[in-house]
């Protein structure tokens, strides 16, 4: 489910899942400082659309290093850094250990294949924590290359180095929304 602590952000949310159900921008960016809420974001209009017809498939990929718990920000090491990493990773998700060992199988042309035709039909692929992969640049314009529509990513990310995307710039919240968060935080604490 999605996170109880959530704060709506209802113009993110809606704009956000007007991208993503659109037929218009193959790749769309959620921009902002770490911290400021993409992931959650993604997270709430993902859940939210679950049961649209837009995509059969959803596939989240991270590339988290800094894991967030009360007791503050603890670094693991991410998995998810690099085409062939986002490639096998992929295919171990959709693909029997057979298929995975056969001669001659190579993840990363399964996965281009993927991007532009999937098995799954229309797919959402999100690349999520986009900057701690090995070279953003470099692995944006690699899915830029081979994405076609109907599928479709979303790139949560603090950096904007990328051409060919469509930002969605995630910004601080509005005083309502602050004010909420301030009241959801201050019960779980149990202070008035």
């Amino acid at each position: 489910g999605v996170n109880r602590d959530y704060v709506p952000r209802a113009e993110l949310e809606a704009e956000l899942r007007q991208l993503l159900l659109d037929d218009r921008r193959p790749i769309v960016t959620l921009v902002g400082r770490g911290g400021i809420g993409k992931t959650s974001l993604a997270l709430k209009v993902i859940h939210d659309i679950l049961d649209d017809t837009r995509f059969e498939g959803i596939v989240w990929l991270s590339s988290r290093d800094v894991d967030l718990q009360l007791s503050g920000p603890k670094p693991v090491r991410p998995s998810v850094v690099s085409t062939d990493d986002i490639s096998k990773t992929y295919a171990s998700l959709v693909l029997q250990e057979e298929e995975l060992r056969a001669k001659g199988f190579n993840a990363r042309a399964f996965f281009e294949q993927q991007l532009q035709v999937s098995d799954l039909g229309p797919c959402l692929f999100i690349f999520d924590n986009f900057e701690t992969t090995d070279s953003p640049v470099e692995v944006f314009n690699w899915i830029d290359t081979f994405i076609r529509l109907p599928n479709k990513a979303l790139i949560t990310t603090r950096l904007r180095d990328f051409k060919g995307d469509y930002p969605l710039e995630v910004k601080g919240m509005t005083d309502e929304e602050a004010l909420l968060l301030v009241k959801q935080t201050a019960a779980a604490l149990g202070v008035d």
